[in-house]
């Protein structure tokens, strides 16, 4: 399961013969180790550039103090935008206008841009400061979203903004660093605290060449804790047992919930050894049979008696080409992958979930691109895609918000069996030429199933590291 050439990485002697030889090594990532701190971003330095008549400036720049980052105004930022930071300097400091050799994010507000003469100020932000960026770090812009441009011009540079960050961030891969872009609805600018948070922090090491669109969809909650943000929550993960589930539940239990462990009974030691380290409560269960959702439902009722949050990552594959599939392969994986999600999950709904609560399906980049010989599971990962984003208005107005996270290429016992070359290729595609580990995955459904969280729903987001397939 061993990554050999990121082993040749972390050898400083090994690391200078691979060099030598020409053998291109990949970046050692950073990770997020720990409890979520309310100041999450202590002491990182961050570049903001701006441009124009901006609507989230000084949302921005409160949210990066609060984190505890050091703001940095650059010396390239219309004067409109450094008229906002400046104000802000003088009440409560922390932004500074010297320039600094390394930086650990470019952050750029692009959300006053109206027309294409105006996306220089992208070009001289980025070039004057791209070779600042340190190793691990962040590149992150926010844009108005296309909907609520008044004219063309301005929905097409919106859109425009997507291209750019997704080939800057194929640029910065080899040093570990990340670019993802926000796009933000009007009213919806306050929302945006979460995301940022979690995008150029640690938590996101893999999670990259992603667009985060935030919106007022869902209703929002009286209060966002950035510490303990889950405590005393009731949190159910599906598939608990081992793997991508075992991690979050982990990473979930950290943040303060009660964590609610489900996994089918043959995997009942496992799941029994996990909920004796996390304090969890287990469920045995088989998603095969459609009466085990009402078992489920009345079991988490009668021990908690409500529901703050499910992850349905439970899934199979059956992997066969359509023409040698036998017809009990299909049947079983659109049980578990699918049916199984939509029958529990309705019941949770109809019963157990509170409101302000949060769901996250578990897609795959195979129902993004497809995969050969995964007809079935491409299928049933796709249709995940679509449940969250037709669930997620229907339930909006309770304040709950719906996601579905899809892994790319992902260090698990699943794909340690695989062939050398599928392996390698599926690490090397990777804008950061190495495969994600389970807490990457983890982290990402942390946050959306934490409280600041809110503004994000109805939508599909990728843990892949930027990978070439299903970008």
């Amino acid at each position: 399961m061993n990554d050999i050439l990121l082993e040749l990485e972390k050898n400083p002697l090994t690391k200078q013969i691979a060099t030598s030889i020409g053998i291109p090594l990949p970046p050692i990532l950073k990770r997020y180790k720990g409890p979520w701190k309310e100041r999450i971003l202590e002491d990182k330095k961050i570049n903001v550039g701006g441009y124009g008549k901006t609507i989230v400036q000084d949302i921005l720049a409160t949210t990066l103090l609060k984190a505890g980052a050091q703001i940095y105004i650059d010396p390239s930022i219309e004067q409109q935008v450094r008229s906002i930071y400046e104000e802000i300097r003088k009440g409560i400091g922390g932004i500074f206008l010297q320039e600094q050799e390394k930086y650990h994010a470019l952050v750029f507000d692009a959300t006053g841009i109206q027309n294409p003469d105006e996306l220089k100020s992208i070009y001289y932000f980025f070039h004057n400061n791209i070779r600042k960026l340190a190793s691990n770090g962040r590149i992150l812009i926010i844009a108005k979203a296309e909907e609520d441009q008044k004219t063309i011009e301005g929905a097409v540079c919106s859109k425009g903004l997507e291209g750019f960050t997704r080939s800057i961030a194929k640029e910065i891969g080899k040093k570990g660093s990340t670019a993802n872009i926000i796009y933000v609805r009007e009213k919806a600018e306050e929302r945006i605290e979460g995301v940022v948070r979690f995008i150029l922090s640690e938590l996101s090491a893999f999670v990259d060449n992603q667009v985060f669109r935030v919106s007022n969809l869902a209703k929002a909650p009286k209060e966002i804790p950035f510490y303990r943000s889950l405590d005393r929550k009731n949190i159910l993960i599906t598939g608990a047992a081992r793997g991508i589930g075992e991690k979050t539940a982990e990473l979930i239990a950290q943040e303060g919930a009660n964590v609610i462990l489900l996994d089918h009974p043959l995997a009942g030691e496992d799941l029994g050894k996990v909920a004796e380290r996390l304090n969890g409560y287990p469920i045995l269960d088989d998603l095969m049979d459609p009466e085990s959702y009402a078992r489920i439902t009345d079991k988490i009722k009668e021990k908690f008696g409500k529901l703050d949050g499910v992850v349905h990552n439970a899934g199979i594959t059956r992997d066969k080409t359509i023409a040698n599939m036998k017809e009990e392969q299909w049947d079983q994986v659109l049980q578990v992958n699918l049916k199984a999600i939509l029958g529990l999950n309705k019941s949770l709904l109809d019963n157990v979930l509170d409101d302000f609560s949060h769901i996250v399906c578990l897609s795959s980049i195979s129902g993004i691109a497809g995969n050969f010989g995964q007809t079935n599971y491409s299928l049933t990962k796709a249709a995940l895609i679509g449940f969250v984003k037709h669930l997620s208005e229907q339930v909006g107005k309770r304040g709950i918000t719906v996601n579905a996270v899809a892994p790319g290429f992902i260090e698990t016992k699943m794909t340690a069996v695989l062939p050398l070359f599928v392996k390698e290729a599926g690490r090397r595609l990777s804008n950061l030429s190495q495969g994600g580990l389970p807490e990457d995955v983890g982290q990402l459904i942390t946050f959306l199933i934490s409280p600041g969280s809110y503004g994000i729903t109805g939508q599909v987001i990728r843990v892949c590291g930027g990978a070439l397939l299903g970008a």
